[in-house]
């Protein structure tokens, strides 16, 4: 999605952009519902999660084409997925080994997050911007979740 946005960027290539991470997020919050709950749970609702996550994204274009550019259930729809996760750590104990690893990867995400916020005084710095610095962190993360699985071991 990223690579069709840069190669042409406007609002209509952004959408192909955002999907995938709404894709992402609801599949982290599934694989989190079943490593902790179990997979029965997860298997109900990574649909819907999709869905609800596609949604957000062309409510968002929908408004956009009429001058609104409405955000609020992209970025609510963000806050459900990354904040389900520590609250089913919170309630329910690991199956597997490797939780650290995990954390990490939601750590250095939340900094590639920051860095494209601060895209443009990131770029006042250094030849390239904080939106560049996001792609390379959100890498790290997931070789962090590679490790994460080769690591684990069953509780």
């Amino acid at each position: 999605g990223s690579v069709v946005y840069h190669g042409n960027p406007n609002v209509y290539t952004l959408y192909w952009d955002r999907l995938p991470i709404t894709a992402t997020l609801a599949l982290l919050l599934a694989i989190n519902l079943a490593e902790r709950i179990g997979p029965a749970p997860a298997m109900r609702a990574v649909l819907p999660l999709l869905i609800l996550g596609a949604w957000t994204v062309t409510h968002w274009i929908g408004t956009e084409s009429v001058g609104l550019g409405d955000l609020r259930f992209y970025f609510a729809f963000q806050l459900i997925c990354l904040g389900g996760i520590p609250l089913l750590w919170a309630l329910f104990p690991p199956r597997y080994s490797g939780c650290c690893y995990f954390i990490a990867a939601l750590a250095v995400y939340g900094v590639a997050i920051l860095c494209e916020h601060a895209d443009r005084v990131i770029h006042a710095w250094v030849a390239f911007g904080g939106h560049a610095i996001k792609h390379l962190l959100v890498g790290v993360a997931l070789s962090l979740l590679a490790v994460m699985l080769a690591k684990r071991r069953v509780l």
